[in-house]
């Protein structure tokens, strides 16, 4: 009986890693847009300061004192070198008293910082990214933004 029940626990957790790994769907900038107007931010196209290829974002806050950015990179590769990038520069400004969040998936990474009253986040999925740079005050309703999108 305690063979079936470890096999029967062995068997869930690798259907729960299964899932929880599996490829993410990236939102898209018309999710992007709908989600960040639905919690009152003001969407702004910047695309036109890219090369061609690739599509660019902001989502300002309705006080203007942060914004949320996303990306749509002409390829996964692209998506995760940025990302790659923003996440050791994210690293790099820990402080003596931080928190830090680090998930991987299949196509997809999060790493989410807060450290010295700032609140960093940096997610792709895909040839998608976010990046957030805001006070940590306002941690929370980002979070619940950016859950909502997925990322």
């Amino acid at each position: 009986m305690k063979k079936f029940i470890v096999c029967l626990f062995l068997i869930a957790g690798s259907l729960f890693l299964f899932c929880a790994c599996g490829d993410k769907t990236p939102a898209t900038p018309q999710e992007f847009q709908s989600v960040m107007e639905s919690y009152g931010y003001q969407f702004v196209d910047i695309s036109d300061q890219y090369e061609a290829g690739y599509t660019a974002y902001l989502a300002v806050a309705p006080d203007s004192s942060y914004q949320i950015e996303y990306y749509q990179l002409p390829s996964a590769d692209l998506a995760l070198q940025a990302y790659t990038v923003n996440r050791d520069d994210f690293d790099s400004q820990k402080g003596d008293t931080n928190t830090v969040v680090e998930t991987n998936g299949a196509n997809s990474a999060k790493y989410a910082l807060s450290t010295a009253g700032t609140y960093y986040f940096v997610s792709y999925i895909q040839n998608t990214m976010v990046y957030i740079t805001a006070p940590d005050t306002f941690k929370d309703q980002i979070k619940e933004a950016i859950e909502e999108l997925g990322y």
